[in-house]
C-alpha cells in the first residue's frame, strides 16, 4: 500500500487554515487509497494516537498553550519533539512520501526525515511560512531562519503555494524554484446551503471567521459599522467567530463606538460545529490587509453566502465581484477601502434578491473546487 507523511504543527481540532487544509488533504488521500499519518502537535484533552476518518494521527509531545494560535518557541518544541519521537512513528508507519504543511517549522521535520531515512518531501507554502508575508510580524525571526526556509526549498521534490499571490512573494526570495499552484479545496458535502424559504423576514446576519489580528482588517470593518449604525435594522448582527490577539481590543472598539448591540464575539468554535455557523449567516465578510488562499472563504461560498472580501489574488480566485461578492480595493495605507466597504454591506443587507443571487453563484463557483482535485496535484508534484 503507498504511504504518506503529513506533518502540520497544527491539525484540527488546532490551529486555522493550515491545519484545516492538511486534514481535508489527508481524507483525500485515504479515500485514494493511501495509509495516510499525520504528525502533529498535542494539546490538553486530546490523545497522543488515534485513528479519525481512516487517518492515523501521531501528536508529539509540545508545551502549546491555545488551540488557535503557536508561538516561535512552541513551533521548536515541536521540531525537537517530532524528531525525538521519529524512530517509533517512522517504525510502524514507514512512508514512501512526505507533504510538509508549512515550510517552517513541518519542512525542517521533512529534512530530517529525507537525511535520516531517505524518503522524499513537497513543501506546501500556506501564508505565515513565507517570509514577510505577514508585514513587521514576525519579521526579526524570518531574518534569523531564512537561510533555513530556503535550504528546505531548495531540498524539496518541489514547493507549492495556495494562491498567486503567494507565489509571486516566495519567488522574491527564491526565483530560482519553480512554484506550483495547488489551490485549497472545498469540501461541499460538509458546506453546503441552508433552507433559506422563510429568511427573508428574520434579519440578516454577518459573519466573519478566522484569526482575530491586525491582518483581518476588522478595525475597518468596525469603523464601517460605525458609519451606518444609524441605519442598520434592529435585528441585524454580525458574529465574529474565532479568538486573537486582537479580541479585547476589537470588544473595546465596538463598545465605544456604540455599536456592540450588533455584534456577537463567540470565541473559539470548533471544526465540526463550523458548518452550521456558516448556515446560520446570510452574508459573509473577510476584509483582510494580506491572505493566501482562506479556508473560511471557501467554507463561506460553499454554504452560499454572498462574500464580501479585498482585492487579494487568493480571495478573487474564489469572488467574483458583482457575481457572488464583493471585492474592495485597497487605499494609500493598504486598509480595505471604507465607502466601498460600507456601501457594498448595506446593498448586501437591504437587497434579499441580490443576497439571493450572489448566494446561487458562490455555489456554483465553490463546486469547481475539491480536495480530490488538491490531493491529485499533491501526487503529480512528486514527479
Amino acid at each position: 500500500m503507498k504511504k504518506i507523511f503529513i506533518i502540520n504543527y497544527e491539525f484540527p481540532p488546532l490551529g486555522g487554515g493550515a491545519g484545516t487544509a492538511s486534514y481535508y488533504t489527508a481524507k483525500a488521500f485515504f479515500k485514494k487509497g493511501y495509509d495516510v499519518t499525520v504528525i502533529t502537535s498535542h494539546f490538553k484533552g486530546l490523545s497522543f494516537f488515534e485513528t479519525k476518518d481512516g487517518i492515523k494521527i501521531h501528536r508529539v509531545p509540545t508545551l502549546r498553550r491555545k488551540k488557535g494560535t503557536s508561538n516561535s518557541f512552541e513551533m521548536a518544541i515541536f521540531v525537537i519533539s517530532t524528531i525525538l519521537c521519529m524512530k517509533n512513528i517512522f517504525a510502524k508507519c514507514k512512508p514512501d512520501k512526505t507533504i510538509a504543511f508549512l515550510s517552517i517549522p513541518s519542512g525542517m521535520v521533512s529534512i530530517y526525515i529525507k537525511l535520516k531515512y531517505g524518503v522524499p518531501y513537497v513543501v506546501s507554502l500556506r501564508g505565515g511560512d513565507v517570509p514577510y508575508f505577514v508585514p513587521g510580524k514576525l519579521k526579526f525571526v524570518h531574518f534569523f531562519i531564512l537561510p533555513l526556509t530556503k535550504y528546505v526549498w531548495r531540498h524539496a521534490k518541489s514547493v507549492s503555494a495556495n494562491s498567486e499571490n503567494l507565489k509571486s512573494l516566495a519567488n522574491k526570495i527564491s526565483p530560482e524554484i519553480d512554484i506550483k499552484i495547488i489551490p485549497n479545496g472545498i469540501d461541499s458535502d460538509i458546506y453546503f446551503p441552508r433552507d433559506d424559504k422563510n429568511s427573508k423576514n428574520n434579519g440578516v446576519v454577518a459573519l466573519f471567521v478566522g484569526r482575530l489580528n491586525a491582518q483581518k482588517g476588522l478595525d475597518i470593518l468596525l469603523k464601517a459599522l460605525d458609519s451606518i449604525k444609524t441605519s442598520l435594522p434592529d435585528n441585524f448582527r454580525i458574529i465574529f467567530v474565532g479568538d486573537g490577539p486582537e479580541e479585547g481590543k476589537l470588544k473595546n472598539i465596538a463598545t465605544k463606538l456604540n455599536i456592540d448591540k450588533f455584534i456577537e464575539f463567540t470565541g473559539w468554535v470548533d471544526r465540526e460545529e463550523l458548518p452550521d455557523v456558516y448556515r446560520k449567516a446570510n452574508i459573509f465578510i473577510l476584509p483582510s490587509r494580506y491572505e493566501g488562499m482562506p479556508n473560511a472563504l471557501a467554507e463561506a461560498i460553499a454554504t452560499g453566502l454572498p462574500v464580501i472580501t479585498t482585492d487579494i489574488p487568493g480571495c478573487t480566485t474564489l469572488v467574483k465581484d458583482g457575481e457572488n461578492g464583493f471585492i474592495i480595493p485597497f487605499d494609500k495605507n493598504g486598509d480595505p477601502e471604507l465607502n466601498k466597504l460600507i456601501n457594498c454591506i448595506i446593498s448586501l443587507i437591504n437587497d434579499y434578491g441580490l443576497r439571493q443571487r450572489m448566494g446561487l453563484r458562490s455555489r456554483e463557483i465553490a463546486k469547481q473546487f475539491t480536495w480530490d482535485i488538491t490531493a491529485e496535484r499533491f501526487i503529480k508534484s512528486f514527479s
